[in-house]
């Protein structure tokens, strides 16, 4: 009798979880290490052209909280959302994002990103899925399954960790910038491995303000461009097998600040390609590609009233490459740096030059959750060098052990 009693009350309990249908996860990622860095890699004004130890934040992946969640809303449709704070485990300052200045600010040391890894929401079914606020972009999407360390360690392919300088100037990733704001984003199913990411990000009405949105001073306001920004790639994957690639175009313009003598400049970001291809074998894999980044470089001298604009691009050949060795996983990447026709001023060229950013790791799991890291980190780049340590750029060198704990 009182198991008849106790199935009846769970099958009464059943339509009302089959109505709700919706999960919610907190998810994180902690990383923490020791740190060692050379006299050329250390340029915060406390630690300027010395070497040393530290305790570091995020040399392996980005430390995160986060919450995502879905609820099925009938008929294959369900409504989604994700959002997501980066910060720093050694210290708990927010990683990450942009310093937003509010109109009349002149300065700020307060980053107000705080869901900056991720924050959007949407709708998926069957035709795939659409949403709405702060995400990746396509190029992001497409390029992540061809780097091994998926975009861990230093100078990975996204060149958000330890010390990356695939494109020095405008962006600090060979797949040029990795997230969007006031974005509306499209990922199609798979056909056949295949799938399509499209974005679309509005400038909101970005007219007249310089990017830390005060107008002092400003000469030619409509310079200024739109900021929108759209893109799409697409990957496919079979078998060991992944091709993918993709597009994004900027639509910003140069800015000035007004003056009485000399000259002043901006550098602004135009577009991005990326193209791939790699095969994993189980036991070890290699991947290859090519990016491209172009910018509009512009020079304005008050004693004329002259600007003279240039074009100037980075270019990078890309490698990536692991191997099973032991109870762990041995991880290379790599990329050759080339910049072309970038400009000192706007008489002076500077040297058309290049770099190697190498980083090499060894992850060691203890557990599905939990896995401990040695790292190494080496930046080879001479262009714009001075004989000033914060900004020698060659022979940058760090090295990192670590622990990386996902929950």
């Amino acid at each position: 009798m009182k198991k008849t009693l106790l199935a009846l009350a769970v099958a009464a309990a059943l339509p009302a979880a089959a109505h709700a249908q919706s999960s919610i996860v907190l998810y994180g990622i902690v990383d923490g290490a020791i740190e060692y860095a050379n006299e050329n890699a250390n340029t915060s004004s406390s630690q300027l052209g010395k070497s040393g130890f530290r305790v570091s934040s995020s040399v392996g992946t980005g430390t995160r909280l986060g919450v995502r969640g879905s609820e099925n809303l009938g008929g294959g449709l369900s409504a989604i959302f994700q959002i997501e704070h980066r910060f720093n485990l050694d210290t708990g300052d927010t990683a990450g994002g942009n310093i937003f200045l509010l109109p009349g600010q002149t300065n700020s040391t307060l980053n107000n990103k705080f869901w900056n890894g991720a924050s959007w929401a949407g709708l998926r079914g069957g035709w795939g899925q659409v949403t709405l606020g702060r995400q990746y972009t396509p190029l992001y999407d497409v390029v992540a399954p061809a780097d091994f360390s998926a975009y861990m360690y230093y100078n990975n392919w996204q060149g958000s960790q330890g010390d990356s300088f695939g494109g020095t100037v405008g962006s600090s990733a060979p797949i040029g910038p990795t997230r969007t704001d006031n974005s509306i984003k499209y990922v199609s199913p798979s056909f056949g491995g295949l799938t399509v990411y499209a974005t679309y990000a509005f400038g909101e009405n970005y007219y007249g303000n310089t990017p830390n949105n005060t107008t002092t001073g400003q000469i030619g306001s409509d310079l200024t461009g739109t900021q929108d920004m759209w893109g799409i790639g697409a990957g496919w994957k079979m078998g060991g097998l992944y091709i993918g690639g993709g597009y994004q175009d900027y639509s910003n313009k140069p800015y000035w600040y007004s003056g009485t003598s000399g000259t002043a400049s901006s550098t602004v970001y135009k577009n991005v390609w990326a193209a791939t291809a790699s095969y994993n074998f189980g036991g070890f894999g290699l991947s290859l590609g090519y990016s491209k980044s172009e910018f509009d470089q512009a020079f304005y001298n008050y004693a004329t009233t002259v600007r003279t604009n240039f074009k100037p691009a980075v270019e990078n050949i890309l490698l990536s490459a692991f191997v099973n060795l032991g109870p762990g996983k041995l991880i290379l990447n790599a990329y050759q740096t080339e910049f072309k026709g970038w400009y000192g001023s706007a008489t002076a060229p500077l040297r058309n030059d290049s770099g190697l950013q190498l980083g090499l790791a060894y992850q060691w799991p203890l557990s599905n959750r939990t896995a401990l890291y040695a790292a190494f980190g080496m930046n080879d780049m001479s262009i714009n060098q001075t004989t000033t340590a914060v900004n020698k750029l060659d022979d940058r060198q760090r090295y990192a052990v670590g622990l990386t704990h996902r929950f």
